[in-house]
């Protein structure tokens, strides 16, 4: 069983391969349980093959893995975050028995690690973007400017400013940027700029002003 402390944790668990019933031992599953995913905010693309920030949100359950791709030239999965890799003769190969490795995960006995809580962020081209940028002007700005220009809140953020953020959108007090908070900064984006990205950094509190980044406030 996968059991983790929060509904934005990926954790050590078990999945069913897309072969059958195939027991895939040693990977990260997304979720309180096999049978218990978190509600989470996905954003859903209706008309294109492409996401954008004028795409739907959607609350669902969901119990999102990052598994093996199963080939070594391919992957198979329906949804989920693959690394190239095959499970076969009771171990992990590839990539994803190297991936393993770097998290410190055990490779002797594929359960021994099951309910151990792993983060995984994932970094957009816009995020690259930003730090980029940076580097270049970082002779004429100083450390907590540089910090504040590239900070982010987003799903899985904990800090004060999360709390200050949720305080001015009206949700309970809370450090936690959980599902609730993506959802209503969101709405509110959508309402002010008729577009969103459930994102929250120094460009966006200006925008909406809630004063969450501003000196002051």
């Amino acid at each position: 069983m996968v059991r983790v402390s929060s509904e934005d944790d990926l954790s050590q668990g078990d999945r069913y391969s897309q072969r059958g019933a195939t027991l895939i031992p040693g990977i990260l599953r997304q979720g309180v349980t096999p049978d218990r995913p978190p509600t989470i905010a996905v954003r859903r693309t209706y008309n294109n093959l492409m996401y954008d920030i004028t795409d739907r949100w959607d609350v669902a359950a969901v119990a999102d893995n990052l598994h093996p791709s199963h080939s070594p030239v391919r992957f198979s999965s329906n949804g989920s975050l693959t690394i190239r890799g095959v499970f076969s003769e009771g171990k992990h190969t590839l990539e994803f028995a190297q991936f393993r490795s770097a998290l410190g995960l055990s490779e002797s006995s594929l359960g021994a690690d099951d309910g151990k809580r792993v983060d995984i962020v994932l970094l957009t081209g816009l995020d690259a973007a930003v730090a980029a940028g940076l580097e270049v002007k970082q002779a004429a700005l100083g450390a907590e400017e540089r910090r504040t220009h590239i900070e982010r809140l987003r799903f899985g953020s904990r800090s004060e400013r999360v709390r200050k953020l949720r305080q001015a959108i009206g949700l309970p007090e809370s450090d936690t940027f959980d599902t609730a908070t993506v959802v209503k900064l969101a709405e509110l984006q959508q309402a002010k700029l008729k577009w969103s990205d459930g994102i929250y950094a120094p460009e966006m509190d200006r925008l909406l002003g809630l004063c969450v980044f501003g000196p002051g406030c």
